[in-house]
């Protein structure tokens, strides 16, 4: 990878590292999945500051060439995030599940409050 790629792609992922801190600042995207995304610009950053140590890795792991562990991991991570928010989904769905009965329950005693003072 020529220099001149390796300092765009430098710039490119601290702008990004510094977008997501200003999301965070600004409370638009929860800290958990910030670091997740915070994360994986490190380690691009680290790929992009040395270059061999990504040939090395996919070597020792097994994989013949580095564009395909770049597809594995980038498989990984997408499955990851996937899972974290269905579960994240499944437990707001919950919450409002139950938020719904407890309305539900409220209306009714608001109703029999106002049936008693009308009779």
């Amino acid at each position: 990878m020529s220099i001149k790629l390796q300092i765009i792609v430098a710039v490119l992922v601290l702008l990004m590292l510094l977008y997501i801190i200003r999301m965070i600042s600004k409370k638009k995207i929860d800290i958990r999945y910030a670091l997740r995304w915070m994360a994986l610009c490190i380690i691009v950053l680290v790929f992009d500051i040395f270059p061999k140590m990504f040939n090395w890795l996919s070597k020792v792991i097994g994989i013949q060439l580095p564009s395909n562990m770049i597809f594995m991991v980038a498989i990984i991570l997408l499955i990851t995030t996937m899972f974290a928010l269905t579960t994240n989904v499944s437990r707001i769905s919950q919450k409002n599940t139950r938020l719904i009965q407890e309305v539900a329950l409220l209306r009714d005693e608001i109703d029999k409050i106002k049936e008693k003072e009308q009779s």
